[in-house]
């Protein structure tokens, strides 16, 4: 019998603003955690999925709230949750920072990678984040590779 999953057990947390980036996620992964702020996302990896002794895979935003660009030494933003992370060290597989931003995606990357975290910038929609979505699930075997590709990855 196969057990499914709840978005609070999935192991997978998705941090992003964007209805339509939510919507797009939810559909290849829907039994994905998904939040909206750098509050719910600390939130959420308090919690250890019941799923597992750890975070299966983090996909982590740097700009919230509707805003662009934004500092980064501001609460309200995905360097933020990085921050978070690096003090209190939770369990967390692998991350993958999806923003835009090209000024904080390294910076967030670097950071993450210097305290011991797998860590990798793939820009939400691209080939690059899609294929590190396959890894994910691919590790967790619970889909079929071949129908996932073939409806989901975009033209290459």
């Amino acid at each position: 019998m196969t057990q499914t999953l709840r978005p609070a057990d999935s192991g997978i947390l998705f941090l992003d603003d964007d209805s339509g980036r939510q919507a797009a996620f939810r559909e290849l992964v829907p039994f994905a955690r998904i939040v909206t702020t750098a509050a719910e996302a600390v939130a959420a990896l308090k919690q250890i999925p019941q799923s597992g002794h750890s975070w299966h895979h983090v996909f982590l935003d740097h700009d919230l709230g509707g805003e662009v660009f934004v500092d980064s030494s501001r609460t309200d933003c995905g360097m933020e949750v990085v921050r978070w992370i690096l003090i209190h060290r939770p369990a967390i597989q692998t991350l993958t920072v999806h923003s835009y931003n090209h000024e904080a995606v390294p910076d967030m990357v670097r950071l993450l990678r210097s305290g011991g975290y797998a860590c990798d910038p793939a820009p939400f929609g691209t080939n690059v984040f899609h294929d590190r979505i396959l890894l994910s699930l691919a590790s967790r075997s619970r889909f079929n590779r071949t129908s996932f590709h073939a409806q989901h990855s975009p033209n290459r």
